[in-house]
């Protein structure tokens, strides 16, 4: 564990990632409702919470280091031209989310529970939640969204930031040529449909 940042892994242990430096000025966290990762998530046999919300920090992929198990990430894709969902092959644990361009600097890490206190300490307290009209209804989701507007207004400052500086060109999630380094897995439309049967019921 390191005081100077948040470490994240996957559910076995396997896979370890560090987001750095700690502070409300690396990362924004917020909890999303939204339809794709609730159905990202039942696919992968990863239990959300009740109301179905995913913890997230967004920040930039050059915040971000690879600590162990590089060889056990994979991509899931909803779609053809869904976003690129990384997960750990070892266990299926959601682990971030990336803009389909690989050359865009957009991360959002998924906090686990087991994570959240540290996460509490280091990056501070949830800031918003999204896409609350796909929450599971009467499970402790909030009513409405909260800080939708900002939350993607420090998305665009954090990406900005990074191509400004040139930070954009560091990304661990991306081959020396440009690409992904592994090939996704894209869901059949059956497959989709499969899982994402109930998502935002109660």
């Amino acid at each position: 564990m390191s005081e100077n940042g948040l470490e994240l892994g996957c559910s076995c242990g396997a896979v370890a990632l560090r987001l750095e430096p700690k502070g409300v000025a690396t990362g924004s966290r917020l909890r999303c409702y939204c339809i794709d990762c609730q159905t990202a998530a039942r696919y992968l046999g990863y239990a959300l919470p009740a109301h179905g919300g995913t913890e997230l920090i967004q920040s930039t992929p050059d915040r971000v280091s690879v600590l162990k198990g590089q060889d056990k990430l994979g991509i899931l894709r909803l779609s053809p031209n869904g976003l690129i969902r990384w997960y750990a092959t070892c266990c299926n644990t959601p682990m971030l989310n990336m803009i389909r361009k690989p050359g865009l600097p957009f991360v959002g890490l998924v906090l686990h529970d087991a994570e959240l206190q540290q996460a509490d300490r280091q990056m501070g307290p949830n800031r918003g939640h999204v896409f609350t009209k796909h929450a599971r209804k009467g499970q402790g989701a909030p009513a409405k969204d909260v800080n939708f507007n900002s939350i993607g207004l420090n998305i665009v400052k954090r990406m900005l930031g990074a191509y400004l500086t040139g930070r954009h060109r560091k990304n661990p999630f991306v081959s020396p040529t440009g690409g992904w380094p592994v090939t996704p897995k894209v869901l059949t439309i059956e497959e989709r449909a499969a899982a994402s049967k109930a998502v935002g019921t109660g």
